[in-house]
């Protein structure tokens, strides 16, 4: 087998095992050992692709040199690839600790919590801080209208209940999950 061509992770049983997880929180968005699990894949691919950035940022740095066409054409594949795929690593990474930060959120299980924490070491200590950060603000703006919806007395002013809150809610799960609108 070829070393250059060769990978000790196979990109293409992730993505599979990410697709099998989606498909299972589509049906249960509540399982969140489901979740969890799709946030460890997205991890890994997170990291995976970090990798592949940091190769082609030094391969388009060492290009230069050799005169700008080739530095055009790492960058044009770079960009393509990036437009085609948009599974860029921090795309990634915060879809990881969407999941993760759910998990979190929403779990009872003791081992389940402290996976998610785990997840998120991991990340912190990777250099992922910031994205760690805007994903836990937007999981205190999501739970904060949730809480506020769930406590609000049915006969107070304004929406009261989860009835109102069910679409904004679906969104916000399917963002997590990856899915548009």
């Amino acid at each position: 087998m070829d070393r250059i061509t060769s990978t000790v992770f196979d990109m293409g049983a992730l993505r599979k095992a990410e697709q099998g997880y989606r498909r299972r929180l589509e049906q249960e968005p509540g399982d969140t050992a489901t979740r969890l699990g799709l946030a460890w894949c997205l991890v890994v691919q997170a990291l995976f692709e970090a990798g592949q950035e940091e190769t082609l940022g030094q391969l388009l740095a060492a290009a230069s040199p050799g005169g700008p066409t080739a530095s055009e054409r790492i960058q044009a594949t770079l960009t393509a690839a990036e437009a085609a795929a948009e599974r860029d690593s921090r795309t990634l990474l915060r879809s990881s600790l969407q999941q993760a930060l759910l998990v979190s959120q929403l779990s009872t299980d003791p081992q389940e919590k402290s996976d998610s924490e785990w997840l998120r070491a991991l990340i912190r200590l990777s250099g992922g801080e910031q994205t760690l950060v805007e994903a836990e603000e937007e999981a205190v703006t999501t739970m904060r209208a949730v809480t506020g919806a769930v406590l609000r007395p049915p006969d107070a002013p304004g929406p009261g209940g989860l009835g109102p809150l069910r679409p904004r809610l679906r969104r916000y799960c399917r963002r997590a999950n990856g899915k548009s609108g």
